[in-house]
């Protein structure tokens, strides 16, 4: 290919990827409106639409591979960087490439899957959806282009290894697996990793069509509970932009400022606060470390430890409701999303206060002192002023707990709500905020949804070869004592979580843990929380951190020096994790009092 046809593609390829990015804010605003609609008239107009859910639905689908497209051409899609970023350069690059010609080897070694993805561009069993998308996608940059040349010599190999391999039925599970551990180790990206994964697993069995791949890509992604994840990264960004983030940062340092270390304490009560609106760990930190970090590092913290701080903060954004986290647990298992959030939240507290009390040790230590001296007046006044911000939180759990909203509905209304206050209270949002806000949070919701997607795929996939009992049979020929299950889950998380995102540990490893529920005779509620407290303390452990990540990128520290002054908080969260485990009523009180058993 000469330079010129080169340039031109690149061209184009831009202007694609620019209108794709107008087409996510049309669906995100399109899809908002639709929910907010339905709210409004189930609830104002006593008249419910018939056609909303389904069209919002419809909206989901294209938003999740529209925007996942989008991800990949920014490189923003999570991968396991663990192995590849150890790697020379030179190496990097070689195995970077190896991963285009696998995935292009893979899409295009079967004719019938080709023709299906092209023919249900048009039309699917369920939705029109652009399933060609994710396969146009893998060109949008010129790297994933030009090994398009050298996948071509690879198609004849790799349907004749499908063949040999359709004569060992049997292996398929321990096949499945050892591609998806290759994949990781070469920095896949984790949704492309698990598609291509359980696609070839299902290719190479040969007893089931390609079509089903599909009809699981869609289902994944077709559901109206899912669409509370995006809808909470809007409510998070809008009132991020819209100045509520900053009036409960003020909130929290009339509150704890005082204290020795005030600023210390008081990232950790801001990210309590904001916890209650975002639902996302990484919103969280980004949210409150965008403006703490600085102060902090202005006053004489130390930048490492003003980072290793706020990430152990950010963390609790998953554990306070809303939980985005919590929605795909209770998505995976049909286990309650209201009893989830009211479980969540007297366990956030006490994890907050734990990391208020180890950052207070940590601070006097270090000399560092009080950022306020106390003062009612400020209190009552920082207090008045954050009321709009605190409505946001009321909303969402008010409306979940009472019963009165749906998790999705709840997201809604908080979405309009945070419109309102910032154009009209604190009237710091203009329309032109609009734009940003409804892509950003259109693409990082993508990232989550399309994982889900995928993982669909592997689950069916894995259902067939029973690898969720065949796991937990291993789990239980260890011990039957449920106290050592519950420490083997333990374990088993925080080491996913170390090096796993977050939304896919949760789809590979909750059907196991579902399978052992009744030899652990728990609440799945209670499971529900201990999952997710797991999966959170991996945020803080590279090389997946994601809070660890933000905190670093934000503070300027390196993540290996603030992984070290994160460890006080990580002894002190494992300490509340196990009471989290073993303590029962500590996450089934609550649910039981706001809802009934």
């Amino acid at each position: 290919m000469g330079p010129k046809a080169a340039g031109t593609i690149q061209r184009l390829s831009g202007y694609c990827n620019h209108y794709a990015e107008y087409f996510l804010l049309l669906l995100g605003v399109s899809m908002t409106a639709t929910v907010i609609l339905q709210v409004f008239c189930r609830y104002a107009l006593n008249h419910s639409l018939f056609w909303s859910e389904e069209l919002a639905r419809y909206l989901l689908v294209w938003l999740t591979f529209i925007g996942a497209t989008v991800a990949y051409h920014r490189n923003m899609h999570p991968g396991v960087d663990v192995v590849f970023k150890r790697l020379q350069r030179k190496n990097r690059t070689r195995v970077r490439q190896l991963v285009h010609v696998v995935s292009l080897i893979f899409f295009l070694s079967d004719p019938h899957l080709v023709r299906l993805q092209f023919r249900l561009l048009y039309q699917s069993p369920d939705h029109p959806c652009p399933v060609t998308a994710q396969v146009v996608g893998l060109f949008n940059n010129s790297p994933q282009r030009s090994t398009l040349y050298a996948a071509l010599p690879g198609l004849p190999v790799s349907r004749s290894a499908a063949k040999h391999f359709r004569r060992r039925n049997s292996m398929s599970a321990t096949l499945l697996l050892i591609l998806l551990l290759v994949l990781f180790l070469c920095n896949t990206p984790i949704g492309i990793s698990i598609a291509v994964a359980s696609i070839a697993t299902i290719a190479i069995k040969g007893d089931y069509s390609l079509m089903v791949v599909i009809q699981k890509l869609f289902g994944g992604a077709d559901s109206f509970h899912l669409m509370a994840v995006p809808l909470f990264m809007y409510a998070g960004l809008i009132m991020e932009k819209g100045g509520i983030s900053r009036r409960l940062i003020d909130l929290a340092n009339a509150l704890v400022g005082w204290l020795p270390g005030g600023l210390a304490a008081v990232t950790v009560v801001s990210a309590m606060f904001f916890a209650g609106i975002s639902g996302s760990a990484a919103a969280d930190t980004a949210a409150v470390g965008a403006l703490l970090i600085p102060a902090m590092k202005k006053s004489g913290y130390d930048s490492d430890f003003a980072g290793a701080v706020q990430a152990a903060g950010g963390s609790i954004g998953v554990i306070i409701p809303p939980s985005i986290p919590m929605i795909i647990f209770g998505y995976l298992t049909g286990a309650s999303i209201g009893r989830l959030f009211a479980a969540g939240i007297l366990p956030g507290i006490m994890i907050g206060l734990s990391l208020i009390a180890m950052a207070t040790i940590l601070s006097q230590k270090s000399g560092y002192g009080a950022a306020v001296s106390f003062s009612w007046r400020i209190l009552f006044r920082s207090f008045v002023a954050a009321i709009p911000a605190l409505g946001a939180p009321i909303i969402i759990l008010g409306g979940i707990l009472g019963g009165i909203f749906t998790a999705t509905e709840s997201a809604a209304a908080a979405v309009f709500y945070s419109l309102v206050v910032g154009f009209f209270i604190h009237r710091e949002l203009v329309a032109r905020d609009i734009s940003p806000i409804f892509i950003e949070g259109s693409i990082i919701a993508a990232i989550v949804m399309f994982i889900i997607a995928t993982a669909s795929i592997f689950s069916w996939v894995a259902a067939i070869d029973d690898i969720p009992g065949k796991l937990a049979g291993s789990l239980l020929s260890l011990s039957e004592n449920p106290v050592i299950l519950l420490l083997l889950i333990n374990l088993v998380l925080l080491i996913a979580g170390t090096f796993v995102e977050t939304t896919a540990a949760l789809i590979l490893l909750v059907p196991m843990i579902m399978t052992l529920l009744p030899s652990l005779g728990i609440d799945p509620v209670h499971l529900g929380v201990i999952v997710v407290t797991n999966l959170a303390i991996g945020m803080l452990t590279p090389p997946m951190g994601i809070c660890l990540i933000v905190s670093a990128s934000i503070s300027g520290g390196t993540i290996s020096a603030i992984s070290r002054r994160i460890i006080p908080f990580l002894l002190i969260l494992l300490i509340d994790l196990l009471i989290i485990t073993f303590y029962a009523p500590l996450t089934t009180w609550l649910p039981q009092l706001l809802i009934g058993p």
